[in-house]
């Protein structure tokens, strides 16, 4: 997976198709696209890249803060649950898309935000690489009591 400068992007995302999509809405997508969503004040921004392909998502994001090494947060969903790890740590979070769905969008503890805040993403098609929806094995996943 790229994980590119959020202030200096790789791909040429002006030539992609402007669209407002939430996360939820990704989650219920069964299409292959690439999106990316950055938003920057200069010091401090943040970097999205979700993958889709029939049903299975995957988010890549970079947290940029003033004086702060990047934070690299990851998500893979697979139709029926949902992975969360964050690099350098060794575990991440697993849950059920039914419970993700109901109880994350106000909590922050898990790193990925209202999950029905819609933002101006701009998506392409992409070759599909199936690797991308793997989950890694060297993270120990919980599932955190709720």
């Amino acid at each position: 997976m790229n994980k590119s400068n959020i202030f200096t992007p790789a791909e040429n995302i002006n030539s992609m198709v402007s669209t407002p999509k939430s996360l939820l809405d990704f989650m219920a997508m069964n299409t292959s696209q690439k999106c990316i969503f950055a938003i920057a004040d200069g010091t401090s921004g943040v970097r999205n890249t979700i993958y889709i392909n029939k049903g299975k998502m995957r988010m890549e994001s970079v947290i940029k803060t003033s004086g702060s090494a990047d934070q690299n947060v990851h998500m893979i969903t697979d139709g029926s649950d949902a992975y969360t790890w964050i690099d350098g740590f060794p575990t991440g979070f697993k849950m059920s898309l039914d419970k993700f769905k109901q109880q994350l969008p106000t909590d922050s503890q898990y790193q990925v935000g209202d999950i029905n805040q819609k933002f101006d993403y701009k998506c392409e098609s992409w070759a599909v690489d199936k690797s991308a929806f793997a989950v890694p094995t060297a993270i120990k996943f919980t599932s955190p009591g709720m």
